[in-house]
């Protein structure tokens, strides 16, 4: 899974990890401005075996200068899912009433991000 790589880097992973933040966020203008972004799993929740890889956006959305705030349900628990869908809805919309986050990234994959719809 190499879901963080176009967030900010075009999959250039070595480059990545030797990239500022100023020549990051100064050449991907969708990342300027923003401070603190909300990690979110609306469909299929991670299976363990990614924890390293979450691990590792972070750590590039942190070298662009952006914390991260995870969502509670970024996890598989019961077969694909994270959560219930009320549970992944809830804490989407938690993240888009926040004021203090400035994005949401879905991490997830996309065969139940239906059922968060009401």
């Amino acid at each position: 899974m190499e879901f963080y790589t176009s967030l900010c880097y075009n999959g250039k992973e070595k480059e990545a990890v030797q990239m500022e933040r100023q020549s990051c966020c100064g050449q991907h203008a969708p990342l300027a401005g923003i401070q603190t972004a909300g990690l979110v799993c609306c469909s299929n929740g991670l299976p363990a075996s990614a924890a390293a890889e979450l691990e590792r956006l972070q750590r590039v959305l942190a070298d662009c200068g952006i914390e991260t705030v995870c969502s509670p349900y970024l996890y598989a628990k019961d077969g694909v899912r994270s959560g219930s869908a009320v549970q992944r809805a809830e804490r989407l919309m938690a993240f888009y009433n926040d004021p203090e986050i400035d994005a949401i990234f879905d991490v997830s994959g996309g065969d139940i991000a239906n059922e968060i719809l009401p």
